[in-house]
């Protein structure tokens, strides 16, 4: 993960701090809606937050489970956050630049497919 690539990226997303002087963004996020295999949505209460060091280039997601270490993909638009779990699951969560985010799990739970989303928002802080 580039510095310069990083703050390019998400850079219109913190609207806290300019995007020059940030060292650190947080991103909180709150996902109210879920949708699982079977296709039917309900609900949700998932939250999550995600948290970018510019200046040690690394990112990490403080959620249920605890702490695990992210890939950062950002873009002009906005950026998406993947963490692949121990057992070799993948979760990413998008993050557009109003602030509409997407959490998806793909996992195999038990031999069975598990998929889930969950559909919310995120607000964005920097320091």
């Amino acid at each position: 993960m580039r510095r310069a690539d990083v703050l390019a990226g998400l850079g219109a997303l913190a609207s806290c701090a300019s995007p020059a002087a940030a060292q650190q963004l947080t991103f909180r996020c709150e996902f109210v809606d879920y949708c699982g295999m079977d296709r039917t949505c309900d609900r949700y209460g998932l939250r999550g937050e995600y948290h970018v060091d510019l200046a040690e280039e690394r990112a990490h997601v403080l959620g249920a489970l605890g702490q695990a270490p992210l890939v950062v993909i950002p873009t002009a638009d906005g950026v998406t956050f993947v963490e692949v779990t121990p057992s070799g699951n993948v979760m990413t969560t998008t993050i557009a630049r109003d602030g509409a985010a997407v959490h998806s799990r793909n996992a195999i739970i038990g031999g069975e497919l598990s998929p889930s989303q969950y559909y919310g928002t995120c607000e964005t802080e920097g320091t």
